[in-house]
């Protein structure tokens, strides 16, 4: 890969480079119950918010996605919103599919602080911001 790690041993960094120029829509999901911002970058923004709460991510199911942004370089703009939040991050443990994994999306901030770093990202990446 770019970045010298084995596509070979580990057949997913060939999907995470894809998704990093790929276009698609960056989003900010809020859960009320655990008190959980959420940004993270789909193709399909009708099906996304569904999926985060049918598979409980982070523990959640009431997650709503309340702001998103059509964007040339999905991966690469989610990244950029994500290091803007760093200090706030909260990774949670959940299970899908029964087996554990680790929520690192998720941070503990105010969801306008979110919604700022998600403009943020994408102004500063070229790209519109309605």
């Amino acid at each position: 890969t770019r970045a010298g790690h084995c596509a070979q041993c580990d057949p997913k960094k060939i999907a995470f480079q894809k998704r990093h120029s790929a276009t698609g829509f960056v989003y900010v999901a809020f859960s009320v119950a655990q008190k959980l911002v959420k940004i993270g970058s789909t193709s399909s923004i009708n099906t996304r918010g569904r999926t985060l709460r049918n598979q409980e991510y982070a523990g959640a199911n009431d997650w709503r996605i309340r702001r998103w942004a059509r964007v040339k370089n999905m991966g690469k703009v989610e990244n950029d919103a994500h290091r803007l939040l760093k200090g706030s991050s909260s990774p949670r443990a959940y299970q899908k599919d029964g087996r554990p994994q680790q929520a690192a999306e998720v941070y503990r901030c105010h969801p306008l602080e979110a919604i700022k770093s998600l403009r943020t990202a994408v102004v500063s990446n070229g790209e519109e911001w309605d």
